[in-house]
């Protein structure tokens, strides 16, 4: 299958620092990208007057605008085009800002580049990566995290394309109470894109192998990703479920829109592809978080965290809350500000922890500790990169779990697993 072509546009005014980005991008062998290259905010805007992109690199040093105010007056003009920003390494905390002010991401530049000096040249001309070392613009990572800002932006989109009819308020629910010795579990990504699914789908897999009476759900109105990495072509998904009136969706029929998957682990599909679901009802998610408690000892809850109106009713009604954040430091700033927006709707700390994932290896790794100390929760278990591993698990259509017991990410999610499912189930922050 031919690698993805996507549209960007390349905003920097450093004609050494261009070139060197658009030599990585062309480096990608995962996904291509037809650049198209401006060196200020006016000549920016004159091509999205003319062209759509897909997504757009940012400098925010530019000539006739300089810092966040870069970002706002192009933020202005593109809508909803993710844009990655790119700082200096002294300038990671204006990244950091630049998520609050609408960035997708943010992407740290080498020591070398900012100024198209000899030492990126000789490194350019010579085939060497070692003026990056410093930053994270390596050819997978600066074309990885494009990506995942597109197809973030596409997921987030796609869940709020149809909107809910204005005649129907989110009214407040009470909350489920799963039956005693049972437990709801939901799973959130910090951002789009960073493998929440595959946690979820390993973290229950992992408990049914303690032999746990365990039920996997994607609640969600969008395709899912869990019939690809389970290589299942369910019968019945969440879209026949729904099309029953909401006094009828309990126990008994979601038992009996559960699939059989791996190693007979249960599991209710989100829509397939040509199955959409205009949205998601209130009483729809109440009548679903209250069946699914009643279904399995533990209910593991793929969740859309933004998009999706009702959803803070499926939130409200776990008895836990597993944030997957990316260990970096804007997969990390936007974890505390999702923290922060669970516990401003009445989530508690010691409902809410979180799952780090590391993507790629770190010279050094975050303890636990500070991870917990800048999330502001407490930390189930951190994942060390296992992106290999995890490929070879989707292609076999068996969790990473079952097919790698022994690796180190196989560990956390049975770290987690077992949290999960104790009375206890998150670790005190400060230890």
């Amino acid at each position: 299958m031919p690698a993805p072509t996507y549209s960007l546009l390349l905003v920097e005014d450093n004609p050494g620092d261009a070139r060197l980005l658009q030599e990585e991008l062309k480096s990608a062998t995962s996904v291509s990208f037809s650049v198209t290259w401006v060196e200020t905010t006016a000549q920016a805007n004159r091509r999205l007057l003319q062209f759509e992109f897909d997504v757009i690199l940012l400098d925010l040093i530019l000539p006739d605008c300089r810092g966040l105010e870069t970002l706002r007056r192009l933020r202005e003009r593109v809508g909803a085009t993710p844009i990655v920003v790119l700082t200096g390494l002294e300038d990671e905390e204006i990244g950091m800002r630049a998520l609050q002010e609408g960035a997708h991401d943010y992407l740290i530049k080498g020591w070398a580049m900012g100024g198209g000096g000899r030492q990126w040249r000789s490194a350019l001309t010579q085939g060497s990566t070692d003026y990056l070392v410093k930053g994270q613009l390596d050819p997978s990572g600066l074309a990885r995290s494009l990506r995942f800002a597109i197809e973030r932006h596409k997921r987030i989109a796609g869940s709020i394309s149809t909107p809910v009819p204005a005649d129907e308020p989110v009214v407040p629910q009470p909350p489920v109470a799963a039956p005693s010795g049972r437990r709801l579990v939901g799973f959130l990504g910090a951002m789009g894109g960073i493998g929440t699914t595959t946690v979820a789908l390993n973290v229950a897999a992992a408990l049914h192998r303690l032999g746990r009476s365990v039920a996997l759900m994607e609640l969600r109105a969008t395709v899912g990703s869990l019939s690809a990495l389970l290589r299942h072509r369910p019968a019945r998904t969440l879209v026949d479920l729904l099309k029953l009136p909401v006094p009828d969706i309990d126990a008994r029929t979601i038992s009996d829109h559960l699939a059989g998957t791996y190693n007979d682990l249960k599991v209710l599909f989100s829509p397939q592809v040509g199955q959409p679901v205009q949205s998601i009802s209130s009483p729809q998610f109440t009548a679903v978080m209250k069946g699914l408690g009643q279904v399995a000892e533990h209910a593991i809850i793929d969740l859309p965290f933004q998009g999706t109106r009702g959803i803070q009713v499926a939130i409200q009604a776990c008895d836990c809350v597993c944030l997957v954040v990316e260990a970096n430091p804007a997969g990390l700033a936007a974890g505390r500000r999702a923290v922060e927006i669970l516990r401003s709707w009445g989530l508690s700390g010691a409902l809410v922890g979180a799952i780090p994932v590391h993507r790629l290896p770190v010279a050094a790794e975050p303890t636990p500790v500070e991870l917990a100390s800048g999330l502001g929760c407490p930390i189930l278990a951190v994942v060390p990169p296992a992106d290999g591993v995890c490929l070879d698990a989707a292609e076999k259509g068996v969790p990473l779990v079952e097919l790698h017991p022994d690796h180190g990410a196989s560990l956390a999610f049975k770290e987690a697993a077992e949290r999960l499912g104790t009375d206890a189930v998150l670790a005190d922050p400060a230890r």
